[in-house]
């Protein structure tokens, strides 16, 4: 069974699963809110969680008017269950321009997870052209590699890009919504995903060690409000049928 303890003023949550004592998993949303051109938020909401139906816990918060970034309303839901986390995330336009390409960075820190943590890459998926694939394939840790969702324009992603050079945009694309990590002894395996899809991350630092799955909002005009439904999983199966199960719980095939 997969348990939830959220920090209180603090957009932060800690998993934990009953199988993994030692284990934890913190989860960080939002990280940053971004549109195309444009950041709208990179500071961290005031969360007053609060309990909701058969386990779920939500929090719902308006950041305060800063220079230079968006005016948001984030409401952010997280529903576990014995292997899965069903999350679900609403932006708010509260200005009065549109936003183009909105997409939001959300991270899933491994680091404190002894059995998952992957400080090389090797067990760390992303599902590429080629099909599910190591990142390692792709770019040695201890970089940080970033990978767009194929067909997605990238005009929100500047952030991860030059003049940041903590980050690298890897000229190879996702083709599915999904990044994953395998245990150490490969009989579980995490995975994180969105039913829309803007890019996904990796990090293998001890101070950050995490995956990002970064959703894909869409425009959002003015006064307007758009969900997107998404997955944490932690369960004793492989990545390919974290895949597999994934594209048929999200209706991808």
């Amino acid at each position: 069974m997969i348990h939830l303890y959220p920090f209180m003023l603090y957009p932060g949550v800690v998993l934990a699963h009953s199988e993994f004592p030692e284990d934890q998993w913190s989860l960080l949303s939002p990280e940053g809110i971004f549109c195309s051109g444009r950041t709208l938020f990179r500071q961290e909401y005031v969360a007053l969680w609060q309990n909701g139906p058969n386990g779920q816990i939500f929090y719902e918060a308006i950041n305060p008017p800063m220079e230079n970034q968006g005016l948001v309303k984030y409401r952010f839901l997280m529903a576990p269950g014995n292997d899965v986390i069903d999350i679900k995330l609403t932006l708010t336009n509260l200005e009065n321009q549109p936003w183009k390409e909105v997409m939001v960075d959300i991270c899933l820190m491994d680091v404190r997870a002894p059995h998952f943590y992957d400080p090389d890459y090797t067990r760390t998926f992303v599902v590429t052209h080629k099909g599910l694939s190591p990142v390692a394939e792709f770019l040695a840790s201890p970089q940080r590699p970033v990978f767009r969702k194929a067909g997605r324009t990238g005009d929100s992603m500047h952030f991860f890009g030059p003049p940041n050079t903590n980050w690298i945009i890897m000229p190879e694309q996702v083709v599915q919504n999904i990044v994953i990590t395998q245990s150490v002894d490969r009989k579980w395996t995490v995975g994180f995903g969105w039913e829309e899809l803007s890019m996904v991350a990796c990090n293998s630092d001890l101070a950050h060690g995490c995956i990002h799955a970064d959703p894909h909002l869409g425009d959002i005009d003015p006064g307007r409000s758009v969900t997107v439904a998404g997955k944490i999983y932690i369960t004793a199966q492989s990545p390919e049928k974290v895949l597999d199960r994934f594209e048929m719980e999200m209706k991808f095939t």
